[in-house]
């Protein structure tokens, strides 16, 4: 078995933030897709904690320290996401929501476009692609933290664990349609394919963000409200310029 240096669960306080949210959201809700998101938070978060204790491997993190922009990473990974909606757009005429969202909020739109769009992206990457994916690589020999994924063992791992995510829309999200699994094997492998070559998640996170408020129409909603109080978000970042500048002098000096 491969044994790897220890790594403190810097990532575990997002989760527990998502693990509190998801809860209340069920306590309000009482809806069923909410209890299976929740419980993949606590299977997320208990496996996470194992192979530290332990020290059985190292986790791919969700943001590696490695002096880059957050920024940039954050647009690497929207791009993709654009890019794969174009790609499913030629193959599908399936509205995007009926495969990467659900109605489960009841009525609220708002609250439903909120959580799919910037809650569910995150917990179900984390959990598909990060927690199962490096777990039972580590089981079967392979290090995620050493394989490219243009390499046999990366494309295995990437079609393996591809189709988990396939089986999970399949019966959790009720997709039948065998062109719109293919699309979601595709997404999986996407997904998986861009943690192995950027050894964090924050990538494959903002492109299933991106696919999600493409498919919950999120991105109308944003021009719409940006074009209707512009002048107010402009006022805005002109106040918050000069106060940052007016006072730059009394934040380094501290």
């Amino acid at each position: 078995m491969i044994t790897m240096a220890k790594q403190l669960p810097d990532d575990f306080d997002m989760y527990l933030l998502i693990s509190v949210i998801m809860l209340f959201l069920m306590i309000n809700y009482n809806m069923p897709l909410a209890q299976i998101y929740t419980g993949m938070i606590i299977i997320l978060m208990l496996a996470y904690l194992v192979p530290i204790q332990f020290n059985l491997f190292r986790w791919i993190p969700l943001v590696k320290k490695d002096g880059s922009s957050l920024w940039m990473k954050v647009l690497v990974g929207a791009a993709f996401g654009f890019g794969f909606i174009q790609i499913y757009q030629y193959f599908t005429t399936t509205p995007m929501a009926a495969v990467f969202a659900t109605t489960i909020f009841g009525e609220s739109e708002i609250l439903t476009k909120l959580v799919y769009s910037g809650l569910i992206p995150p917990v179900e990457t984390i959990f598909f692609f990060v927690t199962i994916l490096t777990w039972w690589a580590w089981k079967i020999g392979d290090n995620v933290n050493a394989i490219s994924p243009f390499s046999a063992a990366g494309i295995k791992l990437m079609v393996l664990f591809g189709a988990v995510f396939v089986v999970f829309h399949a019966t959790a999200k009720g997709v039948d349609n065998n062109t719109d699994l293919f699309l979601t094997l595709i997404f999986g492998m996407l997904s998986i394919g861009m943690i192995l070559y950027f050894q964090e998640a924050i990538q494959a996170i903002f492109m299933h963000m991106t696919v999600n408020s493409f498919g919950m129409d999120v991105f109308p909603g944003i021009v719409t409200l940006i074009s209707t109080y512009l002048i107010y978000i402009i006022l805005g970042f002109a106040s918050y310029y000069l106060f940052i500048n007016k006072n730059k002098k009394v934040f380094t000096s501290i």
